[in-house]
């Protein structure tokens, strides 16, 4: 037998027995010890499905307080505990009764202790964790005697966000982005590229593949797609392709995988809408709203971030694109509260609180040097673009209501720092947050 085939096989069985041993062992001894940590202590639990290797596979993870012994300062403190307490199985067919029952056994272990000890859910906004009748959420309501902090991912809500507001953005804006980056996911046409970039001293670098289920995505490709414009310019102005046949590109692109060796665009129309000012500049300010989100969704992932800075984050996301449409002297950032009940996709609400083309036009132009060509714009360009982003930036604040928890009365409680110069406004968050 082949050596290599031997050593294959060896290691194979030291990872069974491995993984038995753990199972036999270790992981009741692990599992006993977090259950003793959420039977005295208040605790939340994370939960997430996925899908790998074709599997459907659900995570829970468990948070809560731990003292324990500071070695250098010879004395107890106070720590946040993070523990994966369950990696489970799911069928195709899971629902909120599904994931009920693994917490019911895997989280609370049957234990009406453990069950009282609950404070808080985050979760991703599926449909099954938010539906208002049997979802997972309305189902603890009923299961949990008391009340609990029920927290949809801040991260999970700005990719839905970005995902819904792409739907009221013109075709060909929508067009653009999918072919430009499903087209040079050929190794030969990044090849082709490379060298028109080499030969024209321009920047060395590729689009960014865009994947619409992954955070960050869509912003990271249209920053680089900013970057190399010129050299997109130029290649597709050189390089020829012969046509295909138009449904065949349609269908190619429904598909979620294409094979980009295949998949042809129309050079021409290509080329057309990167020698388009009027177009380079929409692409342009859809960079800058994205790097907006993204800045704030960076923030969200990052592992030091306070949960006091929640509230301070999601209305700052929120204002931030606020400012780019909205009158000034209708604007009062230190009562946001107030624009959550305006609909602003409402004609009539725009008309009242958002600037006119010519005063949008020119604010961004004093505000963003990479928006300076709308100068060159005429008026009935100028209005188009007006149109364009306010119906996407309305739904953007619409989805905003909607998804982040700007509303959220214990969210508000949150910014004590920010009241320390108003007792009794501290008074009264306090009592609110104790309830």
């Amino acid at each position: 037998m082949d050596a290599a085939l031997i050593f294959s096989k060896a290691k194979l069985l030291i990872q069974k027995l491995s993984q038995n041993s753990q199972r036999g062992c270790f992981r009741p001894v692990l599992q006993n010890k977090i259950k003793e940590a959420i039977t005295s202590n208040k605790f939340s639990f994370s939960l997430d499905s996925s899908t790998i290797a074709g599997q459907n596979i659900c995570g829970l993870k468990v948070r809560y307080l731990e003292k324990r012994m500071d070695n250098e300062f010879k004395e107890e403190i106070t720590t946040i505990v993070d523990k994966i307490i369950r990696i489970q199985n799911l069928s195709d067919k899971s629902c909120a009764y599904t994931y009920l029952d693994i917490i019911q056994n895997k989280v609370f272990f049957n234990d009406q202790r453990i069950r009282e000890n609950l404070v808080g859910v985050t979760h991703d906004r599926a449909s099954t964790f938010t539906g208002s009748d049997h979802g997972l959420i309305s189902l603890f309501q009923k299961e949990v005697p008391q009340a609990f902090f029920d927290l949809p991912d801040p991260c999970h809500s700005l990719n839905l966000i970005v995902k819904h507001s792409l739907e009221h953005l013109p075709e060909n804006i929508k067009k653009f982005i999918t072919e430009i980056h499903t087209y040079f996911g050929s190794p030969q046409r990044r090849e082709k590229l490379k060298i028109i970039q080499k030969q024209n001293n321009l920047p060395v670098l590729f689009p960014k593949h865009y994947v619409k289920t992954r955070w960050l995505s869509l912003g990271d490709s249209l920053e680089r797609i900013v970057q190399i414009w010129d050299s997109l310019k130029l290649y597709f102005e050189i390089v020829k392709e012969p046509k295909h046949n138009k449904n065949t590109q349609e269908i190619q692109l429904d598909q979620t995988n294409v094979n980009s060796e295949l998949f042809h665009i129309d050079n021409k129309s290509m080329s057309q809408l990167l020698q388009s000012n009027e177009f380079k500049v929409q692409i342009n300010f859809l960079d800058i709203v994205m790097k907006q989100i993204n800045k704030i969704n960076r923030s969200f992932q990052n592992q030091k971030l306070d949960i006091s800075q929640l509230k301070t984050q999601t209305y700052e996301c929120f204002a931030s694109v606020l400012e780019l449409l909205m009158q000034p002297n209708r604007l009062d950032l230190q009562n946001l509260r107030i624009y959550l009940e305006i609909n602003w996709e409402n004609a009539q609400n725009q008309l009242e609180w958002f600037k006119d083309s010519t005063t949008f036009v020119n604010d961004l132009k004093m505000s963003y040097p990479s928006l300076k060509s709308l100068a060159t714009l005429t008026v009935s360009q100028e209005e188009v673009f007006t149109s364009i982003f306010r119906k996407y930036l309305s739904k953007i604040l619409s989805l905003m209501v909607d998804y982040l928890p700007l509303g959220d009365n214990l969210i508000d409680c949150l910014d004590f720092i920010d009241t320390f110069s108003n007792f009794g406004d501290l008074n009264t968050k306090v009592l609110e947050f104790n309830k």
